[in-house]
């Protein structure tokens, strides 16, 4: 067993705690016991196995703290110990080789800062330290890392602000760090990434205006930038992210109109813009993407009646436009949006007959109250006048027989004229 230099039991329903006598395991490069039972703590005699390239213990239920002895671990490439009952703080100097490509540490209760060794680590290309308790500043973890693609550092204690060399990180495709007690303004840097595909900054304490230079990130397809304190307006450059599929910069101090130019975001799967000061109409062009998930505009300052065309979302899982201003009838044609399960147009100022499709009669009151004069078949509205039982057609119709009528009055009345202009002409 002294010459093992693979132990791969992964998924086997394996319980216990590993044995001291690991570290007799001298010329082990591969270890791994994850997605198992395994209890007790990660034995100080790991330090032992200074040739171990990888070590799996993700998805157990260890405890305890890291011993210190892994910093022995020189050759360690690939680091998981995600998913168990880990707290305290990490070595300083892990990794210690300066060889690790693979760090993941996730769901744990770790604290402290992140180890200061991490910074000089340009082997790393993807991190894991998310769900976790850490704590420092983020500016002073990292440095420079040319092969970093994946990095999630979601909801830790982290705070400062964001350098401007995580622009050298080329080949980054995902940056998370949601969650946090990060502040300052975004860096441009961050946003001239070439690879970048998701970017999550949100509930963190951002401020500033949202840098135009966003219509830069062709390849971006999920842009998360919710709760932090963003002001300014949606920059219209937005409308060149042809791959986003998800956008949310909800819960911001964000004010203006939404730019139409948001249409050309054809593969738009979910738009939130609640929790501003956003205002004017919610443009008819929204009516034109390709949304399946959620369409969410509440809590704004949105004036006007809701725009016919949105009804075409007919996939549409979730419309919320609740706490805004809008005002008129609901569309009849939004009948048509047969793939809603949820809808809020409480607190406005909307009134007229609730659509009588089979949704909206037995929906909720919930979603209709504090408007000027809903009415309907829905629990709790009160019937339907009679003023309200024609359609907008039939009042289109009315006009233009009104003004039919008007047309014929005047052409008999100058009939009239002329006819009696030729009668004095007779006598004369």
């Amino acid at each position: 067993m002294t010459k093992l230099e693979t132990f791969h039991l992964s998924d086997n329903s394996i319980n216990g705690s590993i044995p001291c006598e690991i570290g007799n395991l001298v010329k082990l490069i591969m270890f791994s016991l994850s997605d198992n039972q395994i209890t007790g703590h990660i034995p100080h005699s790991i330090g032992s196995l200074t040739k171990l390239e990888t070590f799996y213990l993700y998805n157990n239920h260890v405890y305890g703290l890291v011993p210190i002895e892994m910093v022995n671990l020189t050759n360690l490439t690939h680091l998981d110990l995600s998913n168990n009952h880990l707290f305290g703080n990490l070595p300083p100097n892990l990794p210690k080789g300066g060889l690790l490509q693979s760090l993941i540490l996730a769901e744990n209760n770790f604290q402290g800062p992140i180890p200061v060794s991490l910074k000089n680590s340009t082997m790393l290309f993807r991190v894991r330290l998310d769900r976790n308790q850490f704590t420092g500043d983020i500016s002073q973890s990292f440095g420079v890392h040319p092969h970093l693609v994946y990095i999630d550092l979601s909801f830790n204690r982290l705070s400062g602000t964001l350098s401007p060399s995580w622009g050298e990180c080329l080949n980054l495709t995902s940056f998370k760090i949601s969650g946090n007690k990060i502040s300052g303004q975004i860096p441009h840097e961050i946003i001239e990434l070439p690879k970048l595909h998701l970017l999550d900054i949100s509930s963190n304490n951002f401020v500033g205006n949202i840098p135009r230079d966003f219509g830069k990130l062709s390849y971006i397809f999920q842009l998360n930038m919710s709760n932090n304190h963003l002001t300014g307006t949606i920059p219209p450059e937005f409308g060149g992210l042809s791959l986003l599929e998800v956008l949310d910069m909800s819960s911001n101090n964000l004010r203006g109109e939404i730019p139409i130019q948001l249409e050309n975001c054809i593969k738009l799967n979910s738009l939130k813009l609640s929790g501003n000061q956003l205002s004017g109409a919610i443009p008819f062009q929204l009516g034109n993407l390709n949304l399946h998930d959620v369409l969410d505009l509440s809590h704004n300052l949105f004036i006007g009646e809701m725009p016919q065309q949105l009804s075409k979302l007919m996939e549409l899982r979730e419309l919320n436009l609740s706490h805004n201003k809008l005002v008129g009838p609901i569309p009849s044609s939004f009948q048509s949006m047969t793939g809603l399960m949820s809808l809020d147009l409480s607190y406005n100022y909307l009134e007229g007959p609730v659509p009588g499709s089979h949704f909206f009669q037995e929906a909720p009151l919930e979603w209709f109250i504090h408007n000027k004069g809903l009415c309907g078949q829905v629990h709790g509205l009160p019937p339907c006048h009679q003023s309200w039982s024609t359609s907008k057609g039939d009042e289109e119709k009315q006009h233009i027989n009104h003004y039919l009528n008007c047309s014929f009055d005047m052409w008999h009345f100058t009939y009239l004229i002329f006819d009696n202009w030729n009668i004095c002409i007779a006598l004369l």
